[in-house]
């Protein structure tokens, strides 16, 4: 069993940052994996900038930060006041307790007011992970399901 991780240090993204976060862009496309590499690289690039032109005109103003855990980079988050873009864990970190971290902290930042974020319905370890912190489903868009912290009284 690997050992959970108790530091995740947040920090900006810059531009020296891009090859990392399509890096990690490529190693969370389970889907692509079967394309031979050409096609499946042509395909990740192509996803991976109408992904950020997406955020970018969505989510203006959101924060691109880095998870670090010990010196390396292991994952991403994107936030938007209280509304969680995207996060996501690295394969070779997931399940140590990153994202449950890092989410922990973003909810605590947001107190009183709820924080939001939206999953794949059918990404099921994800939606287990976000109902074990609390979150509770608003509704459900055409297989995205909207999730939402209740409010602080």
């Amino acid at each position: 069993m690997i050992a959970p991780v108790l530091d995740v240090v947040r920090r900006l993204a810059t531009a020296d940052d891009e090859p990392y976060l399509r890096e990690l862009f490529a190693d969370s496309r389970d889907d692509l994996a079967l394309l031979p590499p050409e096609v499946r690289d042509q395909l990740i690039d192509m996803q991976f900038v109408a992904q950020r032109a997406q955020q970018l005109v969505t989510h203006p103003h959101a924060s691109n930060e880095i998870l670090v855990v010990e010196g390396r980079d292991v994952g991403r988050l994107i936030l938007a006041d209280c509304h969680v873009v995207d996060i996501t864990v690295g394969r070779g970190y997931r399940r140590r307790g990153i994202a449950t971290a890092v989410l922990g902290q973003v909810i605590s930042q947001n107190l009183p007011q709820a924080t939001t974020l939206q999953v794949w319905s059918a990404n099921e370890a994800a939606c287990a992970l976000y109902a074990g912190l609390g979150f509770e489903p608003s509704n459900d868009e055409v297989g995205y399901l909207t999730m939402a912290t209740r409010c602080a009284t």
